[in-house]
């Protein structure tokens, strides 16, 4: 369309270097939500998968492997590639199935922060613990102290087998309820697959924090709660700076990108994910029990 003439590069420019990376995805038993052994899928064994991290010009070169019970692809979402590596099963490669490899090459056209997970039952895989995140830095990045990610999710967990039994992932997927309503929404929230996290800010510091959203269904509103810290950082020393860029790619999976320039001290905490939502305790309402009987 013609307004948007010349708002992002029609072609990507390789400066010739080559990032490779190994990929594999299989069945993990993880100490994640408050420390209990999770029955998870993961990249490379841990969830959220790996951050896989270029600079713009890099072409990236994965080598992907499946040890799953399952086919699946790799999805490189919002990243702007050629269409034999999009990872859309049946239409731009043919899964790949248990035991088999698959490489995925291409370069960004764009600098950003972008995020992978399977174009194969999705609404499952995903929601296992298959996803991780791709960074395409600048060509010359901005000066940060920290350069942060925080990958939010919900997972929707079972009552458990028995005393002493750990919590598991519910194990119906795409139920009558999740179908009916706008997806499947967990009971228990998390960062970057744990539920006590927390960002402290040293006086003077400027941090950049990029947000992932990988839920199924639940879109996370954290701009209020970084608004409120700048306030409060802004209340001690009025020179205190805060600016907020925020790109959605699609109706449901949300990106964004927060600088923080506070000249105090401050701290965000995983519990302000969700006003008046604990990260402990489930929430009953949207729990296995209404989902089985939906």
């Amino acid at each position: 369309m013609r307004e948007f003439a010349g708002s992002y590069p029609l072609a990507a420019r390789p400066t010739g270097q080559i990032r490779s990376f190994e990929l594999v995805a299989a069945p993990a038993d993880l100490p994640l939500i408050d420390g209990g052994r999770l029955k998870v899928w993961a990249y490379n064994g841990s969830v959220p998968g790996p951050t896989l991290r270029v600079r713009l010009g890099d072409t990236v070169r994965v080598r992907f492997q499946n040890q799953l019970p399952q086919a699946t692809t790799v999805h490189w979402h919002g990243v702007r590639l050629p269409n034999a590596m999009d990872g859309v099963p049946y239409l731009t490669q043919p899964p790949v199935e248990p035991g088999q490899s698959f490489v995925y090459e291409f370069t960004p056209k764009d600098a950003g922060t972008f995020w992978f997970h399977p174009h194969l039952r999705s609404s499952e895989q995903v929601e296992r613990g298959l996803y991780g995140v791709l960074i395409v830095e600048d060509a010359q990045p901005a000066p940060y102290a920290r350069d942060l990610t925080w990958v939010l999710d919900d997972w929707l967990l079972d009552e458990g087998g028995g005393p002493g039994q750990e919590r598991q992932i519910f194990a119906e997927f795409n139920t009558p309820h999740d179908l009916a309503h706008d997806g499947r929404w967990g009971n228990a929230l998390t960062i970057n697959g744990r539920t006590h996290q927390r960002l402290a800010l040293r006086a003077g510091e400027r941090v950049r924090l990029r947000l992932v959203n990988s839920a199924n269904g639940r879109v996370f509103r954290l701009t209020e709660h970084l608004e409120r810290l700048y306030e409060s950082a802004r209340s001690i020393l009025p020179g205190a700076t805060f600016t907020s860029d925020r790109r959605t790619r699609s109706k449901r999976w949300h990106f964004s990108a927060a600088d923080l320039s506070c000249r105090s001290i401050g701290e965000l905490s995983a519990s302000q994910c969700m006003p008046g939502t604990s990260l402990r305790k489930p929430c009953s309402s949207w729990g296995p029990k209404r989902a089985r009987n939906s």
